[in-house]
């Protein structure tokens, strides 16, 4: 009799194992997460380098026109001095 529950016990037991596992598995695979609020777009990084020579400046000129220095040859003590202005014409942050 003890051999005939502990042989009953061990049927239940394992089918219960099986079955608990079969329920994960399709908890699992069947699990559906929908967002319905969220949007993802992109935006514009519109980056603008500019320079003059005065700070004060009215008209400044496109840094990806030419160079900002054009001098050929520096000499030792030589100060050239350029203001520059970056701008971001986009719709996204920049550090």
């Amino acid at each position: 009799m003890k051999t005939k529950n502990s042989l009953f016990a061990s049927a239940i037991a394992l089918v219960l194992c099986v079955a608990m596992l079969a329920g994960t598995t399709f908890a699992w695979f069947s699990d559906i997460a929908t967002s319905k609020n969220n949007i993802i777009q992109s935006g514009s990084l519109d980056i603008t380098m500019e320079w003059a020579n005065d700070f004060d400046a009215t008209t400044w000129q496109d840094a990806t026109a030419g160079a900002i220095f054009t001098h050929d040859n520096w000499e030792p003590g030589y100060t050239d001095v350029k203001y520059i202005k970056i701008t971001n014409k986009g719709n996204l942050n920049l550090n």
